[in-house]
């Protein structure tokens, strides 16, 4: 629940107390104050982003950082593992009806290519692999722009690159 959503649920109960309302009457305002969410324990809540994600808890969050006025970063190091995971809010993006702009073919390249919804249809994914190397991208549309996850590299470490960023869901 939000700090809104508490102090709206606050303000109802303390209303209730010097108006004379029931007991259940204060809650019901105090539930109808606070929207269901998707998340669960285990996802890692960013309120700036408007998302969720199932990060690691060896993982350790860095600062946010805007590249750009349209673009938001956010990052965690992977800990015991080297290197970042690095999620992207884009403000002025919207869900492409073919994820295939999103990554491109190289040059001379015949890749194996996989995709699909997720988040319940708010977001789509795709892996493109060559047997070398390959992308992996996820996109899901958010209250505060397209949230993207892409990863590329070794085709090995890229399915648990993908199975994270699928865990993404918008707040």
């Amino acid at each position: 629940m939000s700090r809104l959503d508490l102090r709206a649920a606050g303000l109802s109960v303390a209303l209730c107390a010097v108006m004379g309302c029931s007991k259940d009457a204060a809650k019901t305002d105090a539930s109808a104050a606070a929207p269901a969410s998707a998340c669960s324990p285990e996802h890692t809540v960013v309120e700036d982003g408007g998302f969720c994600v199932k990060i690691p808890k060896t993982w350790e969050a860095q600062p946010p950082q805007k590249d750009d006025p349209t673009r938001l970063s956010f990052s965690w190091f992977r800990k015991g593992e080297g290197g970042i995971f690095v999620v992207n809010v884009h403000t002025k993006e919207t869900l492409p009806a073919d994820m295939n702009t999103m990554i491109g073919t190289p040059r001379g390249s015949t890749p194996t290519v996989t995709q699909g919804e997720i988040a319940g249809g708010k977001g789509k994914w795709i892996s493109s692999v060559d047997g070398k190397s390959g992308v992996v991208e996820v996109a899901v549309t958010g209250p505060k722009g397209l949230i993207r996850c892409g990863v590329s590299g070794a085709p090995d470490s890229l399915e648990k690159s993908l199975e994270l960023c699928k865990t993404i869901l918008p707040l």
